[in-house]
């Protein structure tokens, strides 16, 4: 399975389309195929071109941005860019199973979110190991949080407690062994590969005799010499292809995309 992502953008904004080019080109998995600022002409090369993503203004002239992707057969997957936080595009953007909602001004690492989430769906609908659970409830200050699976990029196990960093560039710290979480977590979606450092395997793009890469991360994370052999296998094995259920967008998740911003 490719890792390259397809998009188109859909803006009639120059600052915003500018400002999105400008993100998007710093994204190494995706590839920019087509910039519109009118959908009439975003629709005819829709209909006659296949992409993995549109990231489109919801307000536009002629029609808004739930007008044209009803209008077509095969439905990529949709950021929707968005000037005020309306509950309303939630529910419509159930109906276009939307991926994420950005709103405006919105900064890079917001973008990366929002492109984390394309990934891991579009990793997700071409198939990987089943999980039944998008998340994990974890002991925290007393009480417990709530941990989506997409939002990880990895585990950090410091004395202890187990740093787990999101892409939202927050941490949450839960006192447990990491071997623990390892056992807790599942097993298709992450691996160990330092006594104190367990990653997301979707978001692993490579790795050395010492260090893996991970996408969104700048900083490369130490390799065991005794986890480099379950990470090569893994690597080499290439992308499984079985049926999921990993991700199922409802309209209370858009929701709390939306109004969390």
């Amino acid at each position: 399975m490719s890792k390259t992502i397809t998009c188109a953008i859909l803006e009639d904004d120059v600052a915003a389309m500018n400002l999105l080019v400008t993100y998007v080109k710093r994204q190494e998995q995706l590839q920019l195929k087509a910039t519109f600022a009118d959908p009439l002409e975003a629709k005819d090369f829709l209909l006659e071109n296949e992409i993995d993503l549109l990231i489109a203004d919801i307000q536009l002239p002629h029609m808004n941005a739930f007008e044209l992707i009803n209008l077509l057969p095969i439905k990529p997957l949709v950021i929707l860019c968005t000037g005020t936080k309306n509950i309303s595009y939630a529910i419509k953007g159930y109906d276009i199973d939307v991926v994420h909602y950005l709103t405006k001004p919105f900064s890079h690492k917001h973008f990366e979110e929002a492109i984390q989430r394309v990934f891991i769906k579009r990793h997700v609908s071409l198939g990987v190991q089943e999980v039944e659970v998008e998340y994990t409830s974890l002991p925290q200050d007393g009480g417990m949080v709530r941990i989506h699976f997409a939002d990880i990029i990895y585990l950090e196990a410091v004395k202890n407690y187990v740093y787990i960093h999101l892409i939202n560039d927050e941490n949450q710290k839960v006192r447990c062994p990491l071997q623990q979480l390892e056992d807790e977590l599942p097993k298709s979606l992450f691996i160990r590969i330092h006594k104190s450092y367990m990653v997301s395997k979707r978001l692993i793009a490579s790795f050395s005799s010492t260090h893996v890469k991970l996408y969104y991360l700048k900083k490369g994370l130490p390799l065991g010499r005794t986890y480099k052999d379950g990470l090569k296998t893994y690597m080499s094995q290439g992308e499984r292809k079985q049926k999921t259920s990993y991700i199922r967008s409802t309209a209370k998740n858009l929701a709390r995309l939306m109004v969390g911003r």
